[in-house]
């Protein structure tokens, strides 16, 4: 089966964006299917369903629970298996935090007395919304502007133009010796048009596949800042209205820089995650502190046959010991698909035995020498290096054995 072939089958049971094939391609996971590599062997499309599916997981995803509304940027998710209790304590909880991070004013005392001074929240609405909260489509109008992403606030009230609500034009595929860009058009007051070029390397939109972690036991963040020769860019990350973190760049000095400055600082305060915090200082929505939340990775290699999964539970220390029991062992059973047994004796011994004889690249002597010696070794499990069909069985029961121990396929089975 060929790439195209390979493709065409897997977009009949995954939406498959251009961006991630191409990184199927890249790290060599659609070569092993198309040689039937591995974990490819027999089952080339599987294969790479499991792995468009651990590459998603490992992205920053929709949020599945509908009560409260908390959405996880890091890629956590919040168990169906909370309580009312558990919902309800976090609830107070999280408006209780709320209302500590946007108060109205603070009232500071030096020499010269009491001096009232905007926090960070009613600062950012005060200098850039009108001392206003905004609409959805009003908070998603103003971070996908790249207006805003461009200038700062003095630019808007030097010209006349609302930072809320402004117009402007974007004509894009245009190139200079420079590189691409979109030339943007902003309607002034006027009646004359103020214009530059954008060169931000990505347009906003939603995060699909994240940078790779710095090792394969690490709960990786999307990063925050990027460098690339047309500038330095703040990585701003907010709810698209499909549901799905979205991400925006901005200039440092920029409104939506300074948007990203304030949540820095929140983030690092509150138990927030940043798609969260940049929605409150826009809409006013709270953010939901969730009492439990839960992440799995997954990663290996394709072309060495190996796989490792982990699942990671953050657990606020009143929550009760039987709601995370409970949880665990319903996400344990979503990925193994079957209850957790363990690996039986014979096929630990026999992985150990065949693992033992593997050469320094990786290889392994014929079947038939490893049967032999096999069942001089362990009679009491013994094949036959004579019988060509036992030959076989000897394989397939290592092959068993490695998925079991060294690959399993876990896959989040949604119940």
């Amino acid at each position: 089966m060929n790439e195209q072939e390979l493709l065409v089958k897997l977009k009949k049971v995954r939406q498959v964006p251009p961006n991630t094939w191409s990184y199927l391609v890249d790290k060599g996971y659609v070569e092993a299917a198309v040689e039937e590599e591995g974990a490819a062997l027999g089952r080339p499309v599987e294969y790479l369903v499991e792995a468009f599916d651990e590459l998603t997981d490992a992205a920053p995803v929709r949020m599945r629970s509908t009560r409260p509304p908390g959405r996880m940027g890091s890629g956590e998710r919040i168990p169906a298996q909370l309580s009312d209790y558990e919902i309800e304590r976090s609830e107070l909880f999280s408006e209780y935090l709320a209302r500590q991070a946007a108060p109205d004013v603070v009232v500071r005392h030096s020499t010269d007395g009491p001096l009232r001074v905007y926090p960070e929240v009613k600062g950012f609405r005060v200098k850039h919304l009108d001392d206003k909260v905004l609409s959805p489509e009003q908070a998603r109008a103003l971070l996908t502007s790249p207006v805003a992403a461009y200038w700062p606030h003095l630019a808007f009230h030097e010209f006349g133009v609302p930072v809320v609500g402004h117009a402007y034009q974007a004509m894009e595929g245009m190139s200079d010796e420079r590189g691409p860009y979109s030339l943007i058009e902003v309607s002034l007051p006027s009646s004359e048009d103020k214009s530059f070029k954008d060169r931000r390397p990505l347009e906003p939109g939603p995060w699909e596949i994240p940078d790779e972690p710095e090792n394969a036991r690490s709960n990786q963040k999307p990063k925050r800042k990027l460098e690339t020769p047309a500038g330095s860019w703040k990585i701003l990350t907010f709810p698209g209205e499909d549901g799905y973190p979205h991400r925006v760049l901005a200039r440092p000095r920029s409104v939506l820089g300074d948007l990203h400055n304030k949540v820095s600082r929140l983030v690092k305060r509150y138990p927030w995650e940043e798609l969260d915090a940049v929605w409150f200082v826009l809409t006013g929505k709270t953010p939901w502190v969730a009492p439990l939340t839960w992440q799995f990775r997954g990663t290996g290699s394709p072309l060495d046959s190996w796989s490792y999964g982990y699942i990671t539970l953050k657990v606020e220390p009143w929550v009760s010991a039987s709601v995370v029991a409970r949880v665990y062992s319903d996400l344990q059973h979503q990925l193994l698909g079957k209850d957790n047994k363990r690996v039986g004796e014979k096929n630990r011994e026999l992985f150990r035995f065949v693992i033992s004889r593997m050469t320094s690249d990786g290889s392994l002597p014929k079947a038939r020498e490893l049967v032999k010696e096999w069942d001089r070794a362990n009679p009491q499990w013994r094949y036959g290096h004579e019988d060509t069909e036992q030959v076989r069985r000897f394989r397939r029961d290592y092959n068993l054995a490695r998925r079991l121990l060294a690959a399993p396929s876990y896959e989040l089975r949604e119940e």
